[in-house]
């Protein structure tokens, strides 16, 4: 089990950057914190109101933002558009 002694949930990338280099901060998500074993963690870092969970067509690339599900991509009109349905089987 590992313990978390700051939990913080930055406003902005910058933020969540600066807890990230600033020493002992983690990422939380993707369920990649279960490998951790029996840590302690400084700065625990929740991205969850960082609005990453997007999938975005741009002009010459598609863009799937860091908290995006797999559900989100199965799901995705675009992805499906460009990958004719072969996604969700």
């Amino acid at each position: 089990m590992f313990t978390i002694l700051d939990l913080v949930q930055p406003d902005t990338i910058e933020e969540a950057y600066r807890v990230l280099t600033g020493g002992n901060g983690t990422i939380l998500g993707g369920c990649a914190f279960l490998r951790l074993g029996s840590q302690k963690i400084g700065a625990a870092i929740d991205l969850s109101k960082l609005n990453l969970n997007y999938i975005k067509e741009q002009d010459d690339y598609i863009e799937i933002g860091a908290m995006a599900t797999f559900r989100d991509i199965e799901t995705s009109p675009i992805l499906n558009l460009y990958f004719n349905g072969v996604l969700p089987k």
